[in-house]
């Protein structure tokens, strides 16, 4: 684990926005005008060579408006959030053995349990 680093270094944002602009809906009258907005952030922090905390947050919004004659009709409109926190030994993609994850979803109270067990060989030449 190297000691320079701060806690800004183990945050991975990943936000995504779309917009469609209205569209003709095939074989209706109807236009839709599609809105998305997505965002993640996922922390991973080491507490020692093999033990990790880790988060995911996630929000994500979407917005769908119908158009007829250029007039709005409808808007459908939806959301959701997920927040998971938990640890994880020995269960990143160059750590060989066994590995375990553990996650609880604080939203919805889930569980979520991995165990791994991973030897790699190496190729190439006798």
């Amino acid at each position: 684990m190297e000691e320079d680093k701060n806690i800004l270094d183990f945050i991975e944002p990943n936000v995504s926005f779309t917009k469609s602009g209205r569209q003709d809906i095939a074989g209706t009258p109807f236009e839709v005008d599609q809105t998305a907005l997505d965002a993640l952030v996922a922390l991973d922090i080491p507490l020692s060579d093999k033990l990790n905390i880790i988060s995911n947050i996630y929000y994500g919004k979407n917005r769908d408006q119908f158009f007829l004659d250029g007039q709005e009709i409808f808007v459908g409109e939806g959301r959701g959030r997920s927040r998971d926190v938990g640890i994880k030994y020995n269960f990143d993609d160059d750590d060989e053995g066994l590995g375990l994850l553990l996650k609880k979803n604080i939203d919805t109270g889930e569980d979520e349990a991995m165990l791994r067990f991973l030897k790699k060989f190496s190729t190439g030449k006798r």
